[in-house]
């Protein structure tokens, strides 16, 4: 497996949610990226909380910590047996690494448990000198959104703003920690106060996320939806099309297809396509095609991003 890894700073892949080999080959890359090129950033959908739990549970291989995070998300695919196997196999993984080696977990998104979210950030704020006055407006913007008070809403996210730039200045843990769950707070709410705008701030956030972890010069790995890592909607710049304007070829971009995902086969004779310029493919590009593979997935580069065709997929979801 070769990627094009010199000079590579971070890879973005791309995969359909809820098909079960999603895990198993996020698990592949990653350990792959791991022996071969010192890879030991992973960054995550979800939020940064979210993450902070999911490195303990890496640490102590507390079973309640992993259910606690996983367990929220209900009716999403991260509550599946494939994505609990997923982190008790880099449970292990990690285990068996020497401590500068360690896995690294970001949550990069404004998604997640909001409502711990608050709790942790409250937590967080006890142990501050003149914090009385954050938390109480902490706790005002939190049940100004919750009501749908809008323009009260943008007021404390303003005031919440200010407050942030004004009283975190050091460079301890807990604040640069609170400072990360403030950004998701505000993007959360930002999300709510303009839903005509809910896709764009999201792509922002995780893409400025990125951005602030590739500062530190490590190198990475994500798995995310596709729509993350391709352009697919009108005038809505993907994360990893913003990362790529910015450090162009230190990116590479990864996007899974299914092979027997019926709407995008294509059959010519004997041969079998995955077309990726159909009307109803979600990769629609111009005149690209994978041919069938006999191995588990194939690789191909295309205007530089590698498709990696999955086979004999099963959807988790219906």
């Amino acid at each position: 497996m070769n990627f094009g890894n010199d000079g590579i700073q971070v890879y973005l892949a791309g995969e359909v949610h809820g098909v079960i080999q999603n895990a198993e080959i996020k698990f592949q890359i990653f350990e792959y990226l791991l022996s071969n090129y010192g890879v030991k950033k992973l960054l995550v959908e979800m939020g940064y909380y979210d993450s902070l739990a999911i490195s303990a549970y890496l640490e102590n291989g507390k079973e309640d910590i992993l259910k606690s995070v996983l367990g929220k998300y209900s009716t999403n695919y991260l509550n599946t047996e494939e994505e609990y196997n997923f982190w008790r196999r880099m449970y292990k993984l990690n285990n068996k690494l020497q401590e500068e080696q360690k896995i690294k977990v970001v949550g990069v998104d404004c998604n997640g448990q909001i409502d711990v979210l608050y709790r942790y950030i409250l937590y967080l704020l006890e142990s501050q000198k003149e914090s009385l006055i954050l938390s109480e407006k902490v706790m005002e913007y939190k049940n100004t959104l919750k009501s749908g008070r809008i323009r009260e809403a943008e007021v404390l996210s303003s005031e919440l703003d200010c407050l942030l730039h004004n009283f975190i200045y050091s460079a301890s843990q807990d604040e640069i920690v609170l400072k990360k769950l403030f950004k998701q707070m505000l993007a959360y709410g930002k999300r709510i106060m303009y839903p005509e705008k809910k896709r764009e701030l999201r792509e922002e956030f995780i893409y400025n996320s990125i951005k602030e972890e590739l500062e530190k010069g490590e190198i990475m790995f994500g798995q995310f939806g596709y729509s993350h890592v391709i352009s697919i909607y009108a005038n809505i710049l993907s994360a990893a099309d913003r990362v790529v304007q910015d450090i162009d070829s230190a990116c590479r971009k990864l996007v899974y297809v299914y092979k027997n995902c019926k709407y995008f086969i294509v059959r010519d004779g004997d041969k079998q396509y995955i077309d990726l310029n159909s009307k109803i493919s979600l990769f629609n590009r111009d005149e690209s095609c994978i041919e069938k593979k006999n191995d588990k997935w194939g690789i191909v580069e295309e205007a530089g991003i590698y498709y990696i065709l999955i086979d004999n997929i099963n959807h988790i979801f219906i």
